[in-house]
């Protein structure tokens, strides 16, 4: 992306954590400054899992991705206030 974003890099929830709403929270404070100054967000996702969380929170798959000698997919997403 050229335009301004907000790149989420990295989140992580400790797996006997997840589950509980802090991923959920962690995003929504970001999304709320998405919102505020109308600048999108962008990053990948590189599981189902993940990909149907990020969906869940508004996030719209560009492409799908899949990486040589049969490495995984990934999705880059985005998201737009």
């Amino acid at each position: 992306m050229k335009e301004p974003h907000y790149y989420l890099n990295v989140m992580c929830v400790d797996p006997p954590q997840q589950g509980n709403g802090i991923g959920s929270s962690l995003l929504q404070h970001v999304l709320s400054m998405c919102n505020e100054k109308g600048v999108p967000a962008y990053l990948e996702a590189g599981t189902d899992k993940n990909l149907r969380f990020y969906q869940g929170h508004g996030f719209k798959v560009i492409e799908e991705i899949l990486l040589p000698a049969n490495g995984p997919k990934t999705w880059p997403m985005i998201y737009e206030p």
